[in-house]
């Protein structure tokens, strides 16, 4: 039996992106699937120039690994350009379904803490978490105190750039920022500033808080 995969640090895209020859039906074309990780690897190497060390590094794995992701993942380009396939880059649901689980569990940790601190969302209506987190026009800000929300406030967001966003957040004093999915780059970014990154969060952002607090009172 296979071992469980070990967790990939991938930027996640937003629900699935497909590609298909023009002038061919969809529903007449055949799918290749091309893995999220295969994508990462390959975005990182061929994309951003990083070498397999680097690209390893960035994913968390081996360069044995991003060898074998690479060579897959090209090897699925080239057989849809070549054989006129859809070409469909999708999250895989278990590396989606895990990076939920983990800021879920971080999210029931905190009702523990008896410190204060700054949780953030980023949206652009007030509402839902935003899947394009560079486009986020505003970050919704809790603090907690105790396990209990203390002050909720929102922030508009300048001009999106590298570090910006980071930036701003560590100037309004927050320690965590939930959102749905983030590239290595960013993720780097806040951790430059001790910001906590935790992704796979999607939806509206009051539900996904008060999923937490019923999870909090349920427990007790």
């Amino acid at each position: 039996m296979a071992g469980k995969k070990k967790f990939r640090n991938c930027r996640l895209v937003n629900n699935e992106v497909i590609f298909k020859p023009l002038d061919i039906p969809f529903k007449d074309l055949e799918i290749i699937n091309i893995d999220i990780d295969e994508f990462e690897a390959i975005r990182l190497s061929d994309y951003e120039g990083k070498n397999q060390i680097e690209t390893g590094e960035s994913m968390k794995v081996s360069r044995g690994t991003v060898q074998r992701l690479l060579a897959s993942g090209r090897k699925k380009i080239m057989e849809a350009f070549l054989h006129e396939k859809a070409l469909c880059i999708k999250n895989n649901k278990e590396y989606f379904d895990e990076l939920q689980l983990n800021t879920i569990n971080r999210l029931s940790q905190l009702k523990e803490m008896e410190n204060t601190f700054k949780i953030a969302f980023p949206t652009s209506d007030d509402i839902h978490i935003e899947e394009h987190f560079g486009r986020s026009e505003k970050f919704i800000i809790y603090t907690l105190s105790k396990g209990e929300v203390i002050n909720k406030e929102s922030i508009l967001t300048p001009d999106h750039g590298p570090g910006v966003f980071p930036k701003l957040l560590f100037d309004n004093n927050v320690n965590i920022i939930v959102c749905d999915s983030m590239g290595p780059r960013a993720i780097n970014f806040f951790r430059e500033y001790n910001i906590e990154v935790l992704l796979g969060a999607t939806g509206e952002v009051d539900l996904y808080w008060r999923g937490f607090y019923d999870n909090r009172n349920t427990s007790k």
